[in-house]
């Protein structure tokens, strides 16, 4: 299959993907917050967060298994292959095992841990022990994702994942239906979707890599030793990112309470869409990228990059401009029992980075292709401590309920907006032999099309005809129009225009 056709449709298929499980939750939020409450709504994030603690060592020896595989397969060392996926495969039953303690004595002293309403408590440690092990399922499942990866059909997972999405729909409320609500249905569906996202890797796997055999024999300690030296500094960045950003609802829960924990937590839910939908489009880059550096063709790679970038840039100000404009009339039709205002506010605050860093997520993926994770890690590291120091000082300087919960919300921004404009693009440009100022360009281009895209959007808002969803789509929608329009003129250059015309002409 032509590799730009490839792209076109691994995009099309993560983006349809996205906007299904976007309709999806848009309709369940609200639903499960009515029937169990903002307060029980706000312990399902802040297990994930916890999930994603120990995604801190798990992520040491699965994140690197991909990029090593994926080389192995591209240069037919099919026996290296082997050696790798069942290494993997044992390692993470060891790691299952011995986490499988300590959800066990968290799971025995929740109570007392955090602040839990009385009446919820039960449900609250069910919910965590189902999330627990349905985030086992995925760990000792978790190689066979490779597949899909090494040989650049993301399009099936994809449609893995549009078709989990409605599994979990239909079983959530054919249980908030059927039976008396409860916060745990959450942790039941969570099993569910991963057996099943588990189960289709293992097909695909079978599929696509035949010639693979988990056998006992071919376990081999020094190649889990290559992954894990390579993936521990992929551990130090998943500790920065939980530090900087991830410890939110914890800390929310800490200093100020089960309530705000829960608002913070609804406010989150769009900007944390934003991000996914965009790390999932850079996401499309990395096969080819892989195979690339495989192959020994760094000229290739630049290329994609700047495709990658230059596509990013494109469409970043529509959902960043949108959300910064609309979100307090979206929030007063979606959720209309809860303060809009404040969670418009708080979600502002918690995406005000996406102006700088949609476009530029394409550039992460150099340090895990080139095998130099190491800077990267141990720069973000610092930048967490700084931020969690920060946050936590003026938490103690704040008087009122909303401004801690902006302070939460907004420190880690104001950090992230930081890196992206200054790290990122310097030593991304230093790892691939580029000047270090090569992505500034972009990165004024990106500047200015996104404040032309606020005020346009500001421009249509003040008409004032947004009355109901009907109106208030037809407000986005013609907004987008325009930014197109301009992104069109300022972004991309006279030949890439000619092209995009083609294609469209052509579909």
């Amino acid at each position: 299959m032509n590799r730009n056709k490839e792209l076109v449709i691994n995009m099309a298929a993560q983006i349809l993907t996205f906007v299904l499980n976007l309709a999806i939750n848009f309709f369940l939020t609200p639903f499960i917050i009515q029937n169990i409450g903002e307060a029980a709504y706000g312990f399902i994030g802040l297990a994930n967060n916890f999930i994603n603690y120990a995604g801190i060592i798990t992520i040491a020896l699965n994140s690197m298994a991909g990029r090593f595989i994926t080389i192995s397969i591209h240069r037919n060392e099919y026996d290296d292959v082997n050696h790798y996926m069942s290494s993997v495969t044992a390692a993470n039953i060891v790691l299952s095992a011995a986490f499988s303690i300590v959800a066990m004595f968290i799971l025995t002293y929740l109570g007392q841990m955090f602040e839990i309403p009385g009446g919820i408590v039960r449900d609250v440690t069910l919910l965590w022990g189902l999330l627990f092990f349905g985030f086992f399922i995925t760990l000792i499942g978790g190689v066979f994702d490779v597949a899909t990866f090494a040989h650049n059909r993301l399009d099936l997972a994809a449609i893995r994942d549009a078709i989990s999405g409605v599994l979990r729909a239909i079983v959530l409320f054919g249980m908030y239906y059927l039976l008396s609500p409860n916060v745990w249905y959450m942790g039941f569906v969570t099993v569910v979707c991963n057996l099943y996202i588990v189960c289709m890797n293992i097909h695909y796997t079978k599929r696509f890599m035949p010639y693979v055999e988990i056998r006992k024999k071919h376990i081999d300690i020094k190649m889990i030793i290559t992954l894990v030296s390579s993936g521990i500094w992929n551990s130090l960045s998943k500790l920065s990112s939980i530090l900087s950003t991830g410890l939110d609802l914890l800390i929310t829960n800490i200093f100020v309470g089960a309530s705000a924990m829960g608002v913070v937590s609804i406010a989150k839910v769009i900007p944390t869409y934003i991000l996914s939908i965009f790390g999932t489009i850079s996401n499309v880059f990395a096969p080819q990228l892989t195979i690339s550096y495989a192959k020994e063709d760094v000229q290739d790679i630049k290329k994609q990059l700047y495709q990658a970038i230059k596509l990013l840039s494109f469409i970043a100000a529509i959902p960043t401009s949108c959300y910064v404009v609309f979100g307090g009339d979206f929030f007063s039709l979606w959720l209309p029992t809860q303060n809009a205002d404040v969670l418009h506010l708080l979600g502002i605050l918690s995406s005000a980075a996406f102006f700088f860093s949609l476009a530029l997520e394409p550039l992460w993926n150099i340090f895990t292709v080139t095998n130099k994770v190491k800077i990267s890690s141990l720069f973000l590291f610092f930048n967490s401590v700084v931020t969690i120091a920060i946050t936590y000082i003026l938490l103690h300087f704040a008087q009122s309920e909303l401004a801690k919960m902006c302070i939460v919300c907004g420190v880690s921004t104001v950090f992230s907006i930081v890196r992206t404009l200054t790290f990122l693009p310097i030593y991304g440009a230093k790892c691939l032999g580029l000047k270090w100022y090569t992505f500034y360009g972009t990165i004024g281009k990106v500047a200015v099309a996104n404040c032309i895209a606020v005020l346009i959007a500001i421009l249509i808002k003040n008409i004032g005809f947004i009355t109901g969803w009907g109106t208030l789509a037809l407000a986005v929608i013609v907004t987008a129009v325009f930014i197109c329009v301009i992104n069109y003129l300022l972004i991309l250059n006279k030949q890439e225009r000619k092209l995009l015309l083609q294609v469209l002409k052509r579909r």
